[in-house]
């Protein structure tokens, strides 16, 4: 049962939330402290992890007032009572888009009892104010969290249909928050497999790969991030600058090395000693433990041998290699009298909690050695919990911190990165979430953990000097990242931040990379940190001295070291997980994301009762205003205003908007004001209708209707045709009229429709520039990649009215006539075929006209699974290049059809693909996601014709009515296969097609300077634009990307 005190959510009227809801809901919780696990009394036992294992996804509501105490990255949060984010120039950091994917939810949720209450502010992570980028990897991580929270409820289809989603939106060459969540769900899928029985063997024994011995080696990229990653570095070096510290009067040093790996740590310890002048160093001797790979050990021992000698350094090196730490005993060492020992215990306690025995008794050898100094390195991190979702959301920030920390110090192409992360990272992410019991070895914990357990054997914690941190500030200095990195002592621990942390709250005793991971409260510090990145060091000295001074505790106190092996660190939360309800989704329920490959999932019940959290669709929180129109503002900047609106005056109480706090139009027009009024109605309306509240929701449809029409001014034409869509969508759900209307989607084919060269198409054409600008841009590319060519082959997966080709003729004849032998046009179709034919007739009039050689090929199947490359007549002479114009999203509720439509176009293998397809996300199944993306996408579209046709233009009104109508309706009112418009982004199409072996080639100089001539030329460059997106071509108006233009080539 979710605890009261922890939430604030308004009531839900459908048990059936969005990932988003779930996401939200699972950030409300408050994980216990850690720091005490020792007691007994102060946790649970196991089985309440089934009461709500997700008890440590939640976080305080604090977070705002807390945060702002930070001194490093601002983050933009989105304010739960419409104040403006707080501005930043900087990009957001990977475990900030953590956070903030969290904390949205906090302000748009409160709790009634055991229910899962309705948004109080629908529309409230709309108009968020983050940048593209970062609302897409906020949304992306948003899919992430969904599949660990239903993993951990043991619903594994809904979390496998997640996954899915999730491989579909990243990869392992991303940005920082794509590549975490490639490793991720990597792990979760590993999981959920070993659950069911599946594929065990491939997947878990694979964590039998040993990550201490592969630490052993000195290879490539083990090496690139010792020199360029600053925290190695400050790690040793600080490490060995204690050791030398505490031994300085001594002529005989001898460390004992727990874990020696590659050694690097003593060349700087062996540099220092031979460099000062105070005292002689007689002799230095080191000798390493180890368990495993001796021959490496070896290699190591040779290494700093031959380095000693340069130094004229007297050393001596032994190696005490035992089957088992049990068989570790004193004798091995042979210690002298006369010499100093040190003890150096890198990341290697933290591997001996699965296994207590062990570790108590290596603890007790350490105290009979009675070393004068201790020096401890370890991960600071919470990875111990038996709560699968504690432990997901704990590694989640730790690796997102350290990916952020790998991207700034090595580029995105460095294969060191690359290696790193797949075989270091990667291998530690899968067994920390996938495996579990004896085989989950990567079992981290915090240092005031530690702190308890060490005083037990009568260990004290000694300070660092202020000459070791000066030195490490100074070795911070010298790399080009250095400004990320920051230096804290919390007691006797020496703390390295990454981008500035808040340290309060925190004790770590190690090196690696924590952040500032750690608190009494684990999410309660996550969330109120302005920077989630910090990577801990944490160096923990007990001087030999000290050791008599701290008695053990008691034996009911010694006795807990069991529960460092049972995870005990977090209690869990008691709760219900049964109350957060199930959601299926079959592709992205934010921007650009979509399964494109598999089954798609049509789940209806998903959508009902879901309130309209679609995140991020925003492009900046502040409106524009247009230029080119007096200053009025846009269509978007409109709905951005009625958005922002709907959230601060709609109440969660009465479930209507509040009276006393209706939002003032002060500041603008009568018709500006009577346009959000217009506007708030109609998503008042999609709200109930999402809540299944239909009679509400006819209600406000009929007062949308009264304000609105097909001939009024945008926002009037859109509003109109929007809440006919939603009057579809209610007579639908409620058997009402379904047969007059929803029968229209089968008999109106929008495809078929746009192939006539009618009068409305052609003046759109030449009067519209996004359509222009995209045929251009296509042609260009294309001519670019064949004009080298006497035989020219162009395949055309749906060749419309072909007025391209007219363009492309053209060119062709004007500058490459000379040694032009043949053009062929195939065209590729399942329907329309006379139209087909018209085309044809049409470009071969044309081409005789220019004097082209030419031929028009018409290829008709029933099914896109009916085409082969038999039927398209390839020649070994000619260059083929394809183009796929606004296709393949036609296909998506197709997987499998698409699948082998990109088979097939691989066997062609032509020297390009071009692809022009519409730039939106489309296909969420929750009604309330797509609803807001198409309100903003085709807000953009009716503001266009608005600037660009007359308001009695009739080919304005049948585009509108014909063409935008229709999308309109099928995106809005349709649901399963019903719904074929299912636009995705380019940025998942990139994923997609890196499967089939494509790359992407950037588009030429030509084209792009053509495409800007265009615009120019038809005058309307205040309000469409062009820009370049990794190697694809956008064309946005107003800011909004329309269409994506983008060329490929197989490998």
């Amino acid at each position: 049962m979710f605890h009261s005190e922890h939430f604030d959510r308004a009531k839900l009227a459908d048990d059936n939330p969005s990932s988003e809801d779930l996401l939200n809901i699972c950030f409300e919780f408050t994980s216990p402290p850690c720091q005490n696990t020792l007691n007994a009394t102060d946790f649970q036992l196991e089985e309440d992890e089934k009461d709500n294992p997700f008890a440590s996804l939640g976080i305080v509501k604090d977070f705002s007032s807390r945060s702002s105490k930070t001194n490093g990255e601002k983050i933009r949060v989105p304010s739960c009572n419409g104040e403006e984010p707080e501005a930043n120039d900087q990009t957001l950091s990977t475990p900030a888009r953590i956070r903030i994917a969290g904390q949205q939810f906090i302000d748009s949720y409160s709790s009634k009892g055991d229910e899962i209450c309705q948004l109080s502010h629908p529309f409230k992570v709309s108009f968020s104010g983050l940048s593209n980028d970062e609302t897409k990897d906020i949304q992306l991580l948003v899919t992430l969290l969904a599949s660990a929270e239903k993993t951990g409820q043991k619903k594994f289809n809904q979390a496998k249909k997640l996954i899915r989603l999730c491989s579909n939106m990243s990869f392992n060459e991303g940005n920082p928050v794509e590549r975490l969540v490639y490793y991720f769900s990597e792990a979760i899928r590993m999981k959920i497999n070993s659950e069911l029985g599946s594929v065990a063997r491939n997947g878990l024994e694979s964590m039998q790969f040993d990550l201490q011995e592969a630490l052993m080696n000195v290879d490539t990229c083990i090496f690139a991030f010792h020199q360029k990653v600053p925290l190695s570095q400050v790690c040793q070096f600080s490490s060995f600058h204690t050791i030398i510290e505490n031994l300085t009067k001594a002529t005989k040093i001898h460390v004992i090395d727990l874990e020696i790996r590659t050694g690097m740590q003593y060349v700087v310890m062996m540099q220092a000693l031979a460099s000062q002048s105070e005292c002689h160093i007689d002799h230095i001797k080191i000798t390493a433990i180890g368990t495993r790979s001796e021959s490496k050990i070896k290699d190591t021992c040779k290494n700093l041998s031959d380095f000693a000698k340069t130094m004229n350094i007297l050393l001596s090196f032994k190696i005490v290699m035992v089957a088992d730490i049990m068989d570790f005993n004193i004798d091995l060492l042979e210690l002298d009298g006369d010499e100093k020992v040190a003890v150096y215990a890198p990341f290697i306690l933290s591997t001996l909690i699965v296994k207590p025995k062990s570790l108590e008794y290596l603890m007790r050898e350490i105290r009979k050695i009675n070393p004068c100094v201790m020096v401890i390195t370890e991960v600071e991190a919470n990875h111990t919990s038996p709560a699968f979702v504690d432990r997901f959301i704990e590694a989640l920030f730790f690796y997102g911190a350290l990916f952020d920390s790998v991207s700034d110090c090595l580029s995105n192409d460095d294969l060191n990165r690359k290696a790193m992360e797949s075989v270091f990272y990667g291998h530690c992410i899968r067994n920390i979430v996938a495996a579990e019991g004896d085989e989950r070895t990567i079992r981290h914990i915090g240092v005031d953990v530690w702190r308890k357990f060490f005083q037990r054997f009568g260990m004290l914690e000694i300070e660092l000097s202020d000459a070791t941190l000066n030195e490490a500030k100074l070795l911070i200095d010298n790399f080009k990242c250095g400004d990320s990195c920051s230096l804290l002592v919390d007691r006797g621990c020496f703390l390295v931040g990454w981008k500035g942390a808040n340290w309060h709250l925190i004790a770590i005793e190690e090196i690696d990379n924590c952040r500032e991971l750690l608190s009494s409260c684990t999410f309660q510090l996550y969330f109120n940190r302005k920077i989630r990145d910090s990577i801990a060091l944490r160096l923990v000295m007990f001087s030999s001295k000290q050791l008599d001074v701290c008695k053990p505790e008691d034996d009911d106190r010694s006795s807990k070291l069991e529960e460092l092996r049972k995870d005990e660190q977090e209690p869990c939360l008691s709760g219900d997980s049964e109350d957060i309800q199930s959601v299926s989704i079959d592709v992205a329920s934010q921007s650009d994301q979509t399964i494109v490959k598999g089954t798609p999932v049509q789940s209806n019940n998903c959508e009902k009762g879901s309130p309209i959290v679609s995140v991020g669709i925003l492009k900046d929180s502040d409106p524009k205003y247009d230029e080119a129109k007096d200053q009025k503002l846009s269509t978007n900047a409109k709905i951005r205003l009625a958005g922002q609106w709907f959230i601060d005056t709609h109440s969660s109480e009465n479930d209507k908007i509040s009276e006393a706090s209706q939002p003032s139009f002060s500041g603008l027009s009568d018709d500006e004001a009577k346009d959000i009024k217009l506007l708030l109605t109609l998503l008042d309306s999609a709200e109930k209708t999402g809540q299944r509240q239909f009679d509400h929701a006819t209600k406000l449809i009929e007062s949308c209707n009264y304000t609105s029409s097909a001939e009024g001014n945008a926002i009037e034409r859109l509003v109109y045709y929007f809440s006919e869509a939603i009057r579809e969508k209610i007579n639908r759900e409620t058997g009402t009229s379904a047969h007059d209307r929803l029968d229209k989607f089968h008999m109106f084919d929008v495809q078929e429709a746009l192939m006539s060269v009618d009068a409305s198409i052609t003046s759109f054409h030449h009067r519209h520039p996004l359509s222009r600008i995209c045929q251009i841009s296509v042609v260009d590319t294309i001519i670019e990649n064949v004009k080298k060519a006497r035989k020219i082959h162009v395949i055309d997966l749906q060749i419309r009215n072909g007025m391209k080709y007219i363009a492309m003729l053209q060119a062709l004849a004007t500058h490459y006539n000379r040694h032009l032998e043949h053009v062929k046009i195939t065209a590729i179709g399942t329907i329309a075929e006379s139209k087909i034919k018209d085309t044809g007739r049409r470009l071969d009039d044309f081409a005789k006209s220019m004097n082209i050689p030419f031929t028009f090929k018409i290829v008709m199947v029933a099914d896109v699974l009916d085409l082969n490359i038999d039927l398209l007549e390839l020649n070994d002479d000619e260059e083929v290049a394809v183009y796929a114009p606004v296709f393949l999203s036609g296909l998506i509720v197709k997987p499998n059809d698409l699948e082998y439509l990109m088979g097939v176009i691989r066997k062609i293998n032509p020297c390009i693909t071009v692809i022009a397809e519409i730039e939106a996300n489309h296909t969420s199944p929750a009604f309330a996601h797509r609803f807001i993306e198409a309100l903003f996408f085709y807000g953009a579209l009716f503001d266009s014709m608005s600037y660009c046709l007359a308001n009695d233009d009739p080919s304005r009104r049948v585009s509108e009515s014909v063409f935008l109508g229709q999308t309109i309706r099928n995106i809005v009112a349709a649901d399963g296969d019903e719904r074929t418009i299912r636009h995705i982004s380019v940025d998942v199409w990139r994923t997609y097609f890196a499967r089939f072996g494509m790359v992407e080639i950037e588009l030429s100089t030509e084209s792009l300077s053509e495409a800007k001539l265009l615009i120019d030329s038809l005058d309307c460059e205040s309000c469409c634009s062009i820009r370049v997106h990794g190697r694809c071509l956008l064309i946005d108006w107003k800011d909004i990307p329309i269409f994506s233009v983008s060329a490929w080539k197989f490998v």
